[in-house]
């Protein structure tokens, strides 16, 4: 998952995502994309606020308890952190991000966006870090 690629295009129709599998070690692709998404505000995953300059914090709702992993994507694709990978109980969830990637340091300003796996499906909202 270290070489785990998010690629973003936009155009007058909106912004759209999609995870790529990485090529590495000489390695086959691990097989198709595997999540097409548009971006839109109002979704489940809430993000507030947007735009951030501290914390963010994010609140979505699992209906059963299950495995829901949260990461955190630069423009170019590349994963900064992941704020949660693990089993989650059933109903409200809220976590917050300090703006950092996962070795502590500060992210640039600028505009990232935010994969939530859930439930056996994937969302992706754009956030950005003001100065």
């Amino acid at each position: 998952r270290a070489n785990e690629l998010l690629f973003v295009y936009h155009d007058d129709l909106g912004v759209m995502a999609l995870d790529l599998p990485a090529l590495g070690g000489g390695q086959a692709p691990r097989g198709a994309a595997t999540t097409l998404a548009t971006l839109a505000t109002g979704g489940a995953l809430q993000l507030s606020p947007n735009p951030f300059r501290g914390d963010v914090t994010f609140r979505f709702e699992t209906s059963r308890a299950s495995h829901a992993r949260l990461d955190v994507f630069d423009l170019a694709g590349r994963r900064v952190t992941t704020l949660v990978d693990r089993r989650l109980v059933a109903g409200p969830q809220t976590l917050t991000w300090s703006g950092r990637d996962r070795t502590g340091a500060a992210v640039a300003p600028g505009v990232y966006f935010v994969r939530l796996t859930r439930d056996g499906s994937s969302e992706t909202e754009r956030i950005v870090r003001l100065r």
